[in-house]
């Protein structure tokens, strides 16, 4: 396989594929570390996940993380990476202890960024604040909020890009 695109498109479901690639790509060529594009993980190992990411930050385009604890370090550091050709991110939290936060310093963090969707479960009696103002990120606009069943969206414009958050109402307990 050609070195420059073997990490292309990059799928990694469980913490022991994380830590198996981890060591696969602390093995790789520089000219491999270079091809990343895709990336889709469920991070169950942040450790290892954080490196990966770190690892294919240069060159990433889209980035879809699902998160199955409270991972709200690795959100946050994940928030603070350079990732300059980065057009598309997804995140979703299992839980979360408390609101994830989208912070308006994500344009110089991600110039290029087009989509945004950010899946989170919430208590229904919690004051969920909608994080993201997208005056300030350069998301949208403020004013183009539609409510569509349990997602809060935002039109995608001719002009600019598109912010989905979606709110996922946990099931609650059975009683007999």
């Amino acid at each position: 396989m050609s070195e420059r695109y073997r990490f292309h498109t990059v799928s990694l479901s469980s913490g022991k594929q994380i830590l198996r690639f981890r060591s696969t790509l602390q093995l790789s060529t520089a000219s491999a570390r270079a091809s990343f594009r895709h990336l889709f993980m469920v991070v169950q190992v942040q450790s290892a996940a954080e490196h990966i990411i770190r690892v294919a930050s240069a060159t990433l385009q889209s980035l879809t993380v699902l998160l199955m604890s409270s991972f709200e370090v690795f959100y946050t550091r994940l928030l603070e990476l350079r990732l300059p050709k980065l057009t598309a991110l997804t995140v979703r939290f299992s839980d979360s202890a408390s609101d994830p936060s989208i912070s308006p310093r994500l344009q110089p963090a991600f110039p290029h960024l087009q989509s945004l969707e950010a899946a989170f479960a919430y208590v229904p009696s919690t004051h969920t604040r909608f994080l993201c103002d997208p005056c300030q990120s350069g998301i949208g606009s403020a004013a183009l909020y539609r409510a569509h069943g349990n997602m809060l969206r935002v039109p995608r414009l001719d002009d600019g890009p598109h912010l989905l958050l979606s709110l996922i109402q946990p099931v609650p307990p059975h009683r007999a």
